[in-house]
């Protein structure tokens, strides 16, 4: 089976979208070729890989929906050397593409559905290509849900959550050039590891800062490190000004995909209490949460936002604690909680491991992917 892969990005770039992403075609069998846009890093990376890897040029970003045009382009040049059997949208941002595609010769396309991508402006656009796509796979049931009150057919919608390379992510690794970089060393850590965007905020950095004086009344030698970048960056450090926290909020900045698993091993809990945000008609919240995953793999107990997608990715009482998301109490509480007692946060954390070993593992999910596909080009036939 010949498979094209278009993605808006794609490792190295970062975000869990993408480790996603780059996971399944790890395990995907046959001819396959991802279609991508040019990154840093890029062809270090692509000659790596056991697949291949095609990368475009990305126009000037003033120009609506470069990346598409610059995919387009490749996806031109693509269909004129081989017809493939099967093409599959990692983002709903490149489908309208694979829908002109199927329209043109008849080769079916999956699109993958996230989360946060449903919401905004234009929705009969989104609502005409998942209608259109012959499979749509949605990372949880609650993203599923939305694409149901969108009007697509449940019929069509399959449930695939994130796949972890647990190997990779686990317990063990050396921390302490990540304790010493930090001054770590004799402090109980916290760690968020996500973009820091203004469109974002619901991930819930802010009220982590906002419970951290609660926690530093019990725990004062707490300390919260904050693993990604984005144009929020400065909203956040007023605030832990503002907080009086600020000596106890580290902003790391951007650390590369293949040094996370040391920054989550040298944490005590992970946190993310994502919330749900309505501005207007815009209903914004986390799909999932693939870092919740990542954290359990290393060992890690993790406290998200019972909001969303989250609770799919979060056992509460067994893999982490779900709390009330606007409440920064609840949230001092469940931090408190898991680091005054030890045993609880371990047994958390490997009842976690334990699960994202069982459930999430990529090649588990693949395996999983792999038999959708089939499906379809069965149907095909």
């Amino acid at each position: 089976m010949r498979t094209l892969v278009l993605a808006s990005a794609f490792p190295p770039a970062c975000g869990g979208v993408e480790r996603f992403i780059y996971q399944l075609c790890r395990g995907l069998e046959g001819q396959l070729v991802v279609i991508a846009p040019q990154t840093p890093g890029d062809q270090q990376f692509d000659v790596a890989q056991s697949f291949e890897i095609r990368r475009v040029s990305k126009l000037p970003l003033a120009i609506p929906g470069s990346t598409a045009l610059s995919l387009s382009i490749s996806l031109t040049k693509e269909l004129a050397r081989a017809r493939p059997d099967l093409l599959i949208c990692a983002h709903i941002s490149v489908a309208g593409l694979a829908y002109i595609v199927k329209k043109l010769i008849n080769v079916d396309y999956v699109v993958f559905a996230h989360g946060a991508e449903l919401i905004g402006s234009l929705q009969w656009v989104r609502q005409r290509l998942f209608k259109s796509a012959g499979l749509i796979v949605a990372v949880t049931h609650f993203t599923r849900s939305r694409l149901i009150d969108m009007g697509v057919n449940g019929q069509k919608i399959v449930v695939l959550n994130p796949g972890i390379d647990t190997e990779w992510f686990r317990p063990g690794y050396d921390v302490s050039c990540v304790r010493n970089k930090y001054g770590l060393v004799g402090k109980r850590v916290l760690l968020t590891v996500g973009r820091l965007a203004a469109n974002e905020q619901y991930k819930g950095h802010d009220m982590v800062i906002r419970a951290l004086p609660i926690v530093l009344q019990v725990i004062p030698n707490t300390v919260y490190l904050i693993v990604g970048t984005g144009d929020d960056r400065e909203r956040l450090e007023h605030l832990a000004r503002q907080e009086g926290v600020e000596n106890h909020v580290i902003f790391a900045g951007f650390v590369p995909d293949d040094e996370l698993p040391a920054y989550y091993c040298a944490a005590d809990v992970f946190v993310m209490p994502s919330r749900e945000i309505i501005e207007g008609d815009t209903f914004k919240y986390e799909g999932f949460g693939i870092v919740y995953l990542e954290a359990n793999s290393c060992g890690i107990p993790v406290i998200g936002g019972r909001s969303g997608g989250v609770p799919e990715a979060v056992l509460d009482g067994v893999t982490g604690l779900l709390v009330e998301p606007t409440s920064k109490e609840a949230i001092a509480a469940a931090i408190i909680r898991l680091l005054s007692d030890v045993e609880l946060a371990n047994k958390l954390g490997l009842q976690g491991r334990q699960r994202v070993i069982r459930e999430f593992d990529r090649r588990v999910i693949a395996a999983n992917f792999e038999k959708m596909l089939k499906e379809i080009i069965t149907k095909q036939i």
